[in-house]
Formats: C-alpha cells, sequence, structure tokens
C-alpha cells in the first residue's frame, strides 16, 4: 500500500511542470462570474513574441529575473 502511494508521488514529482516567466502563461478565472444574465470564466492570453528561456538551474528568483528580463526587451501584452 504505501509502495503504491509511494510511486505516485514520484510520479506526480517527475511531471512538475516549471514556468519560464509569469508573463508567459495564461490566466484563467476559476471562479464563475455573472455578466449581465450570463456565466463568465475569464482568461488573460500574453500575446507577446518574446519568450523567457528556462534557467539550467532553478534559482528562487528566476521568474522574478525572467520577468525584469522580458519588461527590459519587450513591452508586455494581454488580451482580456
Amino acid at each position: 500500500m504505501i509502495q503504491g502511494k509511494i510511486v505516485k508521488i514520484v510520479n506526480l514529482i517527475k511531471n512538475m511542470k516549471h514556468e519560464t516567466s509569469p508573463l508567459d502563461v495564461r490566466y484563467f478565472s476559476t471562479t464563475p462570474y455573472m455578466f449581465g444574465d450570463k456565466i463568465v470564466k475569464y482568461i488573460l492570453i500574453p500575446t507577446s513574441t518574446y519568450k523567457s528561456k528556462l534557467p539550467k538551474k532553478l534559482t528562487a528568483t528566476y521568474l522574478s529575473e525572467n520577468m525584469q528580463n522580458h519588461l527590459k526587451n519587450m513591452m508586455q501584452h494581454l488580451i482580456f
């Protein structure tokens, strides 16, 4: 029983995805909202052609550094 749980945990860790930058990610609302008489969910889609690269070594600040580099090189636009 414990062996099966360990295998599941190991597989979860192997399949973890690390994002390159907060500015390269699509954002979705998890909660539906009322918009007039309709129920909607929202999404933010980055449209920038600049894509950050994942560093070989993931540091505690790599997301902030990639976001700063992104904004130094290009403006950020999002479709709402």
